[in-house]
């Protein structure tokens, strides 16, 4: 964004953040965090305008920055209603006998804490911990 400010006249430039990227646990080792910060620092300051996907990020970039931004969360199809019962008849599960984590199975989702906690649960009531991962399957075949 900074060499096209440069090079280039009336061209709007922005930025959407669906998360503070440097911080996840995947770019710790290596330039790599400190490569996607800096980037952020510069989409902050140079970008015409900021989107953000979540209120958090929203925050984040307004107190750092002090850079207001627009909210514009992802889109999601409004859920089914469906009965309970589909759950115990394709699973198993009954009611209040299980906690499930549905969700990408990746660090910054703090899944190993979750196991480790249940691991140290102790109740009278013999529950268990199911694991629905999110699994992205792209729309293109090599």
């Amino acid at each position: 964004m900074l060499f096209s400010n440069l090079f280039v006249k009336n061209v709007v430039q922005d930025l959407t953040s669906a998360g503070i990227d440097w911080q996840r646990e995947k770019w710790q080792s290596g330039l790599g965090s400190k490569f996607i910060h800096q980037g952020e620092k510069n989409a902050a300051k140079y970008a015409d305008e900021v989107i953000v996907l979540s209120k958090g990020v929203q925050d984040y970039f307004k107190e750092t920055y002090g850079r207001e931004t627009h909210f514009i969360p992802n889109g999601v199809n409004r859920p089914q209603i469906r009965e309970a019962k589909l759950i115990t008849d394709h699973f198993g599960l009954e009611k209040d006998s299980y906690i499930l984590f549905l969700g990408r199975l990746v660090p910054e989702k703090g899944i190993r804490y979750l196991v480790e906690a249940f691991k140290n649960v102790k109740t009278e009531k013999n529950w268990s911990l199911q694991v629905a991962p999110a699994i992205r399957i792209p729309l293109w075949r090599n």
